[in-house]
């Protein structure tokens, strides 16, 4: 079948209905050719230079396999170019459990065999975040098999009196 005689919609119904998989590896395969593009531009310009990727946080089941049906996120074929992952794990933000961070990161983990480096809220969106919840996050983040380090977003959100202490006391800054 000739998809460029279709109309936008038409070609895309006949797409998802007929070769959906087809269409995720090419996606996948776009995303992956253009981080490894990064990882060339970056090797020739700045070797040694260490390349991250924040990553969209959702595990292999959620949503029916939409970190690569739609984000186009293949987390293992993206591997080989990126040194270290970091989930932006905002449990509050993503109506999770705090214990989401460490599934999340081990997960990522497994999937990459690179260090992780999560990044966990401290904001109170939606709701207030308590500092011993972010105290929680911090340890999950720390803890979860596969971390190597942690990220906090934002700042300012961590400032706060008690937030501050927790961070500290935590790690002792």
């Amino acid at each position: 079948m000739d998809l460029r005689r279709q109309q936008g919609a038409a070609a895309a119904e006949i797409i998802l209905t007929h070769y959906a998989a087809e269409w995720t590896a090419w996606r996948c395969e776009q995303i992956t050719a253009w981080v490894a593009k990064a990882r060339q531009l970056v090797d020739a310009l700045r070797p040694g230079l260490t390349l991250g990727l924040f990553a969209i946080p959702w595990q292999q089941h959620d949503f029916d396999g939409a970190i690569r049906t739609l984000i186009g996120q293949d987390f293992a074929a993206l591997a080989p170019y990126v040194d270290i992952f970091s989930p932006m794990t905002y449990h509050r933000l993503c109506n999770r459990p705090v214990t989401w961070i460490s599934e999340v990161v081990q997960e990522l983990s497994q999937q990459t065999h690179r260090p992780i480096c999560p990044i966990i809220q401290s904001i109170d969106e939606p709701t207030p975040l308590p500092a011993t919840e972010y105290d929680a996050a911090l340890e999950l983040a720390a803890t979860a098999p596969g971390a190597n380090g942690v990220i906090v977003f934002t700042l300012a959100g961590m400032v706060t009196e008690e937030k501050q202490r927790v961070t500290v006391e935590r790690w002792r800054c």
